[in-house]
């Protein structure tokens, strides 16, 4: 059960990597940014109940830099489903780039209670004990993450470790304590949709390559 998770983790991270590694190649939005964003607020105006849906346009608001209303957006979608992991976690994240540590702890540690095996929220969880010089608490995080995930560890998936003085120590604590368990990407809950909007459109000919499909598609 915990490698089938694993790899349910990783499926479903995998395609919210490659929407960063889309938004990622430019220093600018996306092109298409302006074109997901309308739609996603048309889907939103047809369906304003829909956590899921809110959930991904506080995303793409994000992504817009609107942060003012995507944070409203984010907790319209908690107050509907106060349960919901996704929206949690990313208004954690847009807090804790506000410099907003203690609420953003909370809400990882709302994430944790729903989805123990939540890798990335242990990570996220442990960048804020770190901010608030809680080190031997970061260090056990970071320790869960990398139990929960190896992949977080790498600079490809991760960069965050690039910088982060704590990993060696949290990696020798995640062997040593051998952690089990019970997953700074964005979760989407349309993640596929989300991507095929943001992608940019090629013009078609007869010598096009067919799409690559991300991991776990």
């Amino acid at each position: 059960m915990r490698r089938r998770n694993s790899w349910i983790l990783v499926s479903s991270l995998a395609v919210a990597v490659a929407i960063a590694a889309i938004t990622a190649k430019a220093a600018v939005p996306p092109a298409n940014l302006t074109k997901a964003l309308k739609a996603q607020r048309h889907l939103a105006a047809e369906r304003p109940r829909d956590p899921a849906v809110l959930n991904d346009l506080g995303n793409l608001l994000v992504l817009s830099a609107q942060a003012t209303e995507a944070e409203t957006v984010y907790r319209k979608a908690i107050e509907l489903d106060p349960g919901k992991p996704s929206a949690l976690f990313n208004l954690g994240l847009l807090l804790q780039q506000r410099g907003q540590l203690r609420e953003a702890e909370d809400l990882y540690g709302r994430v944790l209670k729903i989805e123990p095996g939540n890798a990335w929220a242990h990570y996220q969880l442990g960048t804020v004990e770190e901010a608030r010089r809680q080190e031997s608490k970061a260090i056990d995080s970071y320790a869960q993450a990398f139990a929960l995930d190896p992949q977080l560890a790498f600079p490809e998936v991760n960069p965050h470790v690039i910088d982060n003085k704590l990993v060696t120590q949290a990696m020798m604590r995640a062997y040593k304590n051998d952690f089990v368990a019970p997953q700074v990407p964005k979760v989407y809950d349309d993640p596929r949709r989300i991507a095929s909007m943001l992608a940019p459109s090629a013009a078609p000919g007869k010598d096009q390559a067919a799409p690559s499909q991300p991991p776990g598609s």
